[in-house]
């Protein structure tokens, strides 16, 4: 007999007016009450976050009036699914609930950043714990911290009403989607649409000191580029700039 999708099972919602940050909350959740952790998901939600942090233990601003959510991504997914391919497939879910707002000019960046018109919109963090996968996501809704002007928030850019709760129930039906479809080793689905919303393929692109043309991204969320003739291969999470 076959699993039932993710999605056709139970979810066990975490719900806080203020938390250190819900990743935390998550990792909490997994070392006090590892029974809730083991249910087929669970979803942390908090209306701010006073310690909220993204990748490399960046400071991630956090006020009243956006979206922070973790979810606890049971074994049977962490053991088919890499890291790299958990943080596209989470791209993919967020980038598809912004456009569905109405929103043009979407876009997204290696390894997991959303941006509406070249503007930073959402936060992903995938963070291993134990067993268990973390999966963090941050979407500016009414704030946007202010970052050299590379930042933004849905309010800028939304013509229609805007309901924080019908915002959460689509993402996590959208999240359960994607990961449904990693349960089912269709990672390849997974790829080619997080491709169609990525302008910087086949541009040359930067990352610390190696420069060369984004060609894809690999069977695990790697992205691969041509540097010069010679294949690189690069897993790290660190940021990249388009160069041309």
């Amino acid at each position: 007999m076959s699993a039932s999708p993710l999605s056709q099972l139970a979810i066990t919602t975490f719900r806080y007016k203020s938390c250190d940050s819900t990743n935390l909350m998550a990792k909490r959740i997994i070392a006090e009450n590892p029974l809730a952790a083991q249910l087929p998901y669970s979803v942390i939600i908090g209306e701010e976050q006073l310690n909220g942090y993204g990748t490399n233990g960046r400071s991630w601003i956090s006020p009243k009036g956006n979206i922070y959510l973790s979810f606890i991504v049971p074994k049977n997914i962490v053991e088919k699914a890499h890291i790299g391919r958990l943080s596209i497939a989470t791209s993919v879910a967020v980038a598809n609930v912004i456009k569905n707002l109405g929103i043009k000019d979407v876009s997204v960046k290696w390894p997991n950043d959303i941006l509406i018109e070249n503007k930073k919109i959402t936060g992903i963090l995938v963070e291993i714990e134990g067993e268990f996968a973390i999966i963090g996501v941050g979407i500016n809704i009414q704030k946007a911290p202010s970052i050299n002007n590379k930042t933004t928030c849905i309010k800028n850019h939304c013509t229609l009403p805007i309901n924080i709760e019908s915002i959460i129930d689509e993402l996590i039906k959208y999240l359960l989607n994607e990961y449904d479809k990693l349960q089912a080793n269709k990672f390849n689905e997974i790829k080619q649409s997080w491709s169609l919303m990525c302008p910087d393929l086949g541009k040359i692109v930067k990352r610390e000191t190696e420069e060369g043309v984004f060609l894809r991204i690999g069977n695990y969320g790697e992205m691969i580029m041509d540097c010069n003739g010679v294949i690189k291969t690069i897993f790290s999470v660190n940021q990249i700039n388009s160069v041309g």
